[in-house]
């Protein structure tokens, strides 16, 4: 898709510039889960509640998946839609898609056709995943109904279920990741081809669409991980849905690692802490309502959450640490392309001196038009903030204010 592909070009002067400086290189989603695959074939990639899948599994599942977009005639640079909580075959799905080279395209769960009919037509979607039908929303009949009004939508591929309980006409993702062709992609993506086509949340006004290529998407896990000290021995659970940037950035993060990704398909304040407490994550990405919501329901006092050693608070404002939490503040120099600053270093971990118990350590982000970032040295954010886009907490432990 020539169109999709060109709007996503950059200035060949700022390409240039951000490789030489470290913020880009050649990789790209499929490089990272080619070399987890060979590496640590037998670690566990994927954990969710009916077991784990190692990134050889992972990496052999998504090669298929790539192998049957290619035969259903999807080119590299063309869109793929998905509509599914964060569930297994969500990342089996956007691997496959990503190491044939096409775009994913994310859809929120509680879209419906008049939601969702937009976003394809822009996307100039050729196919859509979603999940079988429950008493609530027959996802399959709604796309089903919409490719009568997006020409570009041909075929609709349903998650879970056999070609026979899928229904007629409709493909099954399930036997594409047991059946599909695993062979070489010949002609695989490079770091400048598009990846992912989210769309912000239309809260305010209609939703805009976020065009990421590799180079972006995987600068993001590279540079960030570090500043948090994500490693391969670390299991990481992702709070946000997959269907937002906040949640697929630390799926990038995670697999960068080469870490454990634990999952919830979709959130409530008791299955929150339960994935915690069953999972065992040392790591977690949440955002505030995930919190207080858990805490209003009192479900942080009954379950064990004290395998977490950092917890990454973003996606809205953090007014304040929880009472009874003083903030030790830690710069984070956050490294970002722009032609008008420089800096020395593209990243500075966290400062790893002890934190006393019934205490943390706290960094915000509060803005994304600096190179250099650093959070207030002694308090902690002002309740009046409005750019905070990150809060790191370690050693943490959840109170109710």
């Amino acid at each position: 898709m020539v169109a999709l592909r060109n709007s996503r070009d950059y200035d060949p002067a700022d390409v240039k510039r951000f490789i030489a400086e470290g913020y880009w290189n050649d990789d790209t989603i499929a490089t990272w889960l080619d070399k987890w695959g060979q590496l640590t074939p037998d670690k566990i990639a994927i954990l969710g509640p009916a077991g784990g899948i190692t990134y050889a599994e992972l990496h052999n599942r998504a090669r298929r998946v790539a192998g049957a977009m290619l035969d259903l005639g999807i080119g590299k640079g063309e869109a793929v839609a998905i509509q599914l909580p964060n569930m297994p075959e969500y990342l089996i799905a956007y691997f496959g898609v990503a190491m044939m080279g096409g775009v994913l395209l994310t859809m929120h769960m509680p879209y419906r056709g008049g939601e969702m009919e937009p976003l394809l037509k822009h996307g100039q979607a050729r196919a859509v995943i979603c999940d079988a039908a429950t008493e609530k929303y027959d996802a399959p009949a709604t796309m089903e109904g919409l490719k009568g009004s997006v020409p570009s939508l041909k075929h609709v591929i349903v998650a879970t279920g056999d070609t026979a309980e899928v229904g007629p006409g409709r493909l099954s993702l399930a036997e594409m990741i047991e059946g599909g062709p695993a062979r070489d992609i010949t002609d695989p993506p490079v770091a400048s081809d598009p990846v992912l086509l989210c769309f912000t949340s239309g809260t305010s006004a209609e939703p805009k669409a976020v065009l990421r290529n590799h180079y972006t998407a995987c600068a993001n896990g590279r540079i960030y991980s570090p500043t948090i000290g994500l490693t391969a021995q670390d299991v990481v659970m992702v709070a946000p849905p997959f269907t937002h940037v906040f949640g697929l950035s630390c799926v990038h993060a995670a697999l960068w690692a080469g870490a454990t990704n634990t999952l919830m398909e979709l959130f409530t304040p008791e299955a929150y802490a339960e994935t915690i407490e069953r999972a065992k994550p040392t790591v977690l990405f949440t955002a505030p309502a995930h919190i207080a919501a858990t805490l209003k329901a009192g479900f942080f006092e009954s379950h064990d959450i004290s395998s977490l050693k950092t917890v990454v608070v973003a996606g809205s404002v953090c007014r304040r640490p929880p009472t009874g939490h003083p903030p030790r503040a830690t710069p984070i120099p956050a490294r970002l392309p722009r032609a008008s600053r420089r800096a020395s270093s593209p990243t500075t971990a966290p400062s790893s001196r002890p934190v006393p118990k019934g205490s943390c350590r706290c960094a915000a982000i509060r803005s994304c038009r600096a190179t250099s970032i650093t959070p207030p040295p002694t308090r902690p954010p002002s309740p009046r903030t409005t750019g905070c886009a990150a809060v790191i907490w370690q050693s943490w432990t959840p109170m109710a204010t």
